[in-house]
């Protein structure tokens, strides 16, 4: 997604009229395929709010990537200038389905049916935006038009203080991370799943890791917002660690946080106050 514009994160609203005409369907030569060209949409339908989040618009960015049916990979060509939740993809034709699924980003992709990965490391983007960490889904009987729904809301964090945050990991006693069973949408267009997918080799999480580089340095007088994307989950026991040069701090953020999809849950303030240890170096004297 665009970094100036976009949080990948929400996406599809259901557009009527005669979009579907401007549709194109162009085959042309590249490495000897034929590729052809798909629209999909971002999901602010849900909640109209969710069409500028924290005063960011969402929008689709040349070179995002997607998958169709039968792991096909389509990439952004162009954006619709006008509505930039609306993207025209260019991939190769999935083989012929009743019903094609679609997901992003690209690593949710799973071929069992209904199962949808979240990964357990998320990565900050500079410009305070969600970037390769908001996951949508769609199902469609047409994968020339998609739709995608999202999986997932937002964790809202805001941190004040001195040093650079180094990673930023929220844990809870539910599961947040891993492959979701029984991903499925309603006719009436919900999105449910229906269990965590375990077995001897594959175990969900109970934390996320936001990996945030050498991008994330606080102010004392500004606080500097993070987004961890997180399923619809109603989280006990939420805490937040956090690491940057000096150290790690723990914070036991809230008790109880109610993630909905299409929505944001946002952490009070904190201020990040890690101490360095001091060195005595006539106590460390070796004998």
């Amino acid at each position: 997604m665009k970094k100036a514009l976009s949080l990948i994160l929400f996406a599809s609203a259901v557009f009527s009229g005669c979009e579907k005409d401007l549709i194109k369907t162009q085959p042309e030569e590249n490495n000897s395929r034929e590729l052809t060209t798909i629209v999909a949409y971002l999901d602010v339908s849900n909640n109209p709010k969710l069409s500028l989040v924290d005063g960011v618009k969402l929008a689709w960015a040349v070179g995002d990537q997607i998958k169709v049916g039968d792991n096909k990979t389509f990439t952004v060509d162009s954006v619709d200038a006008a509505n930039p939740t609306r993207a025209f993809f260019k991939g190769t034709a999935p083989a012929t389905a009743e019903k094609y699924k679609a997901y992003y980003p690209t690593s949710s992709y799973s071929s069992t049916a209904g199962r949808f990965g979240l990964a357990k490391t998320q990565k900050y983007d500079v410009d305070n935006k969600v970037t390769n960490v908001n996951y949508m889904y769609a199902e469609t009987t047409d994968y020339n038009e998609i739709h995608f729904k999202n999986v997932c809301g937002l964790l809202a964090i805001d941190l004040k203080g001195e040093g650079t945050v180094s990673n930023i990991r929220v844990t809870a006693d539910q599961y947040m991370a891993g492959t979701l069973n029984g991903m499925s949408i309603s006719e009436g267009g919900a999105l449910t799943y229906t269990s965590w997918y375990t077995s001897t080799t594959q175990t969900a999480a109970t934390y996320v890791d936001l990996k945030c580089g050498n991008d994330a340095t606080l102010s004392k007088d500004e606080a500097r917002r993070f987004y961890i994307a997180l399923p619809e989950v109603d989280y006990t026991n939420l805490k937040l660690v956090i690491t940057t040069g000096e150290g790690t701090m723990v914070v036991p953020a809230t008790k109880t946080a109610s993630v909905k999809k299409n929505n944001i849950y946002h952490i009070p303030e904190i201020t990040v106050d890690i101490k360095p240890l001091e060195f005595d170096a006539q106590i460390a004297v070796v004998k």
